[in-house]
């Protein structure tokens, strides 16, 4: 059994460092009863469309040929971002906070992303309808600045 998952009050929250945790991508979902999104940060290095993304309820389809069995339609996924730091696109981060307040719906990530000596802080937040904002503090120097600046618009 799992124990990184912890409650206090109406929040729960997870640390840990693997950004695509399927286990802490279901506990975070977040949703309206009409659409839904699994809890997975937006930054991605590299693209996940097939299993990171949005839901419709009353939209099913076959698992397999084989099967009868039903699961729910993976759409296409409009949470996505990417980050370049002076030119080039960070590692994936050595350390994730998520927090997901039960009472709002409010999502919240915590983590940094480095190349070399230039990181730069992000918080990311997304509510239930999947409306998002990031927030991004520089670090060592302000290339990084520079570059965030001209790559998310």
């Amino acid at each position: 059994m799992r124990t990184d998952v912890k409650r206090r009050g109406w929040t729960i929250s997870a640390e840990g460092n693997d950004l695509a945790d399927r286990f802490l991508e279901s506990v975070f979902f977040t949703g309206n009863g009409r659409m839904g999104a699994r809890g997975y940060p937006a930054y991605r290095p590299i693209r996940r469309p097939l299993d990171a993304g949005l839901f419709l309820a009353g939209f099913y389809d076959r698992i397999s040929d084989s099967t009868e069995l039903t699961d729910f339609v993976n759409l296409p996924t409009p949470i996505w971002y990417q980050i370049r730091l002076n030119g080039r696109i960070p590692a994936i981060p050595s350390h994730l906070s998520r927090a997901l307040d039960l009472r709002t719906g409010l999502l919240t990530f915590r983590y940094r992303l480095s190349i070399a000596d230039d990181w730069v802080d992000v918080q990311e937040q997304r509510n239930s309808r999947a409306a998002g904002r990031w927030s991004f503090w520089p670090g060592s120097t302000t290339r990084a600045a520079t570059a965030l600046s001209q790559t998310i618009r």
